[in-house]
């Protein structure tokens, strides 16, 4: 390609790139559909009143609070079967100039019904507009309604229209704009570079990785290459448990009700983790934050939380509530309204507060029962919630996540952060693969990454806060860093620091899995040092025993700081008080050696259980092992190696030289030991959390399974073609 064409195509390249990316991001002009926030025509109750539009129009003054204005929605009455004419909505801008006018065929309007009327000018958020509604040509002019002002929406300046404001919602997430975007970016670069560098094999490599990690990235954001609910199973129940959308959301609000409580402006604990509660219940679903009135009482007696039938609302009963709303106290409701407290019940999970109002109260008069504030007898506000903290971890990723959402706007900061644990997940995946490719071959390093890709575990945990997936995989790829520089010098001091920080950075997000991580971090290196040790190679393998033992003892340390800190924040400041607790309250009800006596009849089970029983559940798998493999398979998967292998030594080593047999053996032995030690170590955790520690196979035991499978059928194709072509 000559040169001016060149820069012609990258020109056209850049600027169409561009253009998409503007399109998806600053501009998001990509949207949809006719959503309405209108107050339900039933909930104005007898507060309805009826302005006509036979005299003069009418006129409403509003802005919009967000982008994609669509129109309006409302409600008219006095409408005969047979009637005709037009009502005309004209909407002006602040100069008065009319940008769009609308007109509704009223024979066409069902009575009492919701009935959209679309805005064909773009309305920008925040601009003040005038809404003029007149009739025209009416034969029996249609009612339209009116409320007070707290029945209407915060879009509304002037006038009292009961109408609902309309929005389209955006065709792209948070997430999706950011990874179409990086996607288009790639695509760009990779269309430049054959323009430009048609034989550039180092930044095709690159741009390789990068859509390869792309790929993984989105696949940990939205599950595309699984199921919805991620792992099969015949058990309704365990489906639930272990589908993608809500995979350990219990868990991850730890995290995110510290985020809710820092938006809120209530009191942090010292512990970075902590469940958030108030007036709508205990934080434990992130849909919980987008629409706190999920969790209000709606039933016969109740909707949002207000008594239909008495001046009464109900929330939930937790030590929050229990703390604020008391007899005598006052709420003060959202709209501004304040009624004395005259009386508390307990209904089940309910708490039932009787107020001092002569009238029967509702949402629609009073608003959101999750924005009603309590002060106590002496007129003093409590704060608007209450954290109770998470004691059983420092609590690190709490802390972190925290100050990373003031980053970003609160509506997208959860999903912000998901985003950013996926992205650290692909990248450490990555890296893996590729120091894995460059020692051990493509067949090996395609077993890990279409492992990471394709496991349904892998994928389930990725983008949990709570979690940090991440963080159990580093440590991996620091013992391969360590192998990839063994023979620089000091280099086995750095990997022992590095070791201290992973682990400790770990320790302090949770103990969960230690002991599988720690075995994953010295796999490789002491796989290779028993192939070293069996061909006698001295110099070799002290190098990879001074490499294993650094980063061992590195990993110790970290640990033992991390618990150091735990137990100084648990014993507030008495260290050994702090080590007693965490011995008593935490290890021994998630390890061996807890007794009954101690602790309540729901952990008997558990206490009681046998490592063998333990080891045999986890060898069964209830679930898939990757995407389209269902899980009865694993028992082939895992013991078909072992025969390949024992096959292979019987044979004389054909096809495979000794060194790598031995480290072949040792691959197998020490992923299988790395998986195992978590279940044995942990043996009450593992036994009461199968909805999740099936995850512990792929510390590197399933990928090396596959790889040794693989290559045994790879083997064997590659010798039938042979001998074939020797017949021939």
């Amino acid at each position: 390609m000559r040169r001016k064409e060149q820069w012609a195509a990258s020109v056209a390249m850049i600027l169409a790139g561009g253009m998409l990316l503007l399109l998806i991001g600053p501009l998001d002009a990509f949207s949809h559909g006719f959503y309405c926030d209108m107050t339900a025509y039933e909930e104005a109750g007898e507060l309805r009143q009826y302005t006509e539009l036979a005299d003069k129009p009418f006129v409403q003054i509003f802005s919009p609070r967000q982008k994609h204005f669509r129109g309006f929605e409302i409600v008219m009455i006095n409408l005969p079967e047979e009637n005709s004419g037009f009502l005309v909505f004209s909407v002006s801008d602040a100069a008065g100039k009319v940008i769009s006018e609308t007109k509704v065929n009223v024979e066409k309007v069902v009575p009492s019904t919701r009935c959209p009327v679309y805005v064909d000018a773009s309305l920008k958020e925040g601009e003040r507009y005038t809404l003029e509604i007149r009739e025209q040509g009416c034969e029996t002019v249609p009612y339209l309604l009116v409320a007070a002002p707290v029945y209407l929406t915060g879009e509304n300046i002037e006038g009292d229209l009961l109408i609902g404001y309309v929005y389209g919602e955006p065709d792209f997430c948070f997430a999706e704009k950011a990874l179409l975007s990086a996607g288009i970016l790639l695509l760009c670069a990779a269309a430049l570079d054959c323009i430009r560098h048609p034989k550039s094999h180092r930044q095709r490599k690159v741009l390789t990785l990068w859509g390869m990690g792309l790929v993984l990235t989105w696949n940990f954001m939205f599950n595309s290459f699984g199921r919805a609910d991620v792992n099969t199973s015949p058990s309704k129940v365990y489906r639930e448990r272990t589908a993608f959308a809500h995979f350990e959301e219990g868990s991850e609000t730890y995290v995110t009700g510290m985020i809710v409580a820092q938006q809120n402006q209530v009191t942090l604990p010292a512990y970075g983790l902590g469940r958030y509660m108030d007036v709508s219940g205990e934080l434990k679903e992130n849909i919980w934050i987008d629409n706190p009135d999920i969790n209000c009482r709606n039933d016969d007696a109740y909707q949002n939380g207000y008594s239909l039938t008495e001046a009464a609302v109900a929330v939930e009963d937790n030590p929050y509530t229990r703390k604020v709303c008391r007899e005598g106290g006052r709420i003060t409701f959202a709209g501004g309204e304040s009624f004395s407290i005259t009386g508390t019940e307990q209904d089940g999970i309910w708490l039932i507060l009787r107020l001092s109002s002569d009238e029967i109260l509702s949402g629609a008069r009073c608003g959101s029962l999750s924005l009603a504030r309590f002060a106590g007898e002496n007129g003093v506000l409590f704060q608007p919630g209450y954290v109770e903290a998470y004691r059983s971890q420092y609590g690190l990723q709490g802390i972190v996540f925290r100050h990373l959402a003031r980053l970003l706007d609160y509506e997208e900061s959860v999903e912000g952060l998901q985003l950013l644990c996926s992205v650290l997940a692909a990248a450490v995946f990555m890296a893996i693969v590729v120091l894995i490719s460059r020692r051990y071959g493509f067949l090996l390093a395609g077993c890990f990454y279409g492992t990471f890709l394709l496991s349904p575990w892998i994928v389930n945990f990725a983008r949990n806060l709570y979690w940090v997936e991440f963080l159990w995989f580093l440590p991996m790829l620091a013992g391969l860093l360590g192998l990839q520089f063994l023979d620089r010098r000091g280099s086995g001091i750095i990997s022992g620091i590095t070791a201290f920080l992973l682990i400790l950075a770990k320790s302090l997000c949770g103990y969960e899995y230690l002991s599988t991580i720690m075995v994953g971090m010295v796999l490789f290196p002491c796989a290779e040092l028993v192939s070293a040790f069996v061909q006698k190679d001295r110099e070799r393998s002290r190098r990879l025993l001074g490499l294993a033992a650094l980063l061992g003892a590195g990993a110790l340390a970290g640990f033992a700081v991390a618990i150091s800190l735990h137990a100084m924040l648990r014993g507030e400041g008495d260290l050994a008080a702090g080590f007693s607790s965490i011995w008593r309250e935490d290890v021994l009800h998630r390890t061996i050696g807890g007794r009954l006596s101690e602790f309540g009849p729901e952990e008997w089970e558990s206490l009681q259980a046998s490592v063998w029983q333990v080891f045999v559940t986890y060898f069964h798998f209830d679930t898939q092992i990757l995407t389209g493999v269902d899980g009865y398979l694993f028992p082939v998967l895992a013991f078909l190696p072992g025969v390949l292998l024992l096959r292979r030594s019987k044979a004389g080593q054909e096809g495979i030289s000794r060194p790598e047999l031995i480290r072949d053996w040792a691959f197998y032995g020490l992923s299988f030991a790395a998986s195992v030690s978590w279940f044995v170590l942990a043996k009450s955790h593992s036994h009461m959390h199968t909805h999740m520690n099936y995850v512990l196979w792929y510390f590197g035991f399933v990928q090396i399974c596959l790889y040794l499978v693989i290559r045994e059928l790879t083997w064997a194709i590659r010798s039938g073609q042979e001998k074939r072509k020797n017949e021939v």
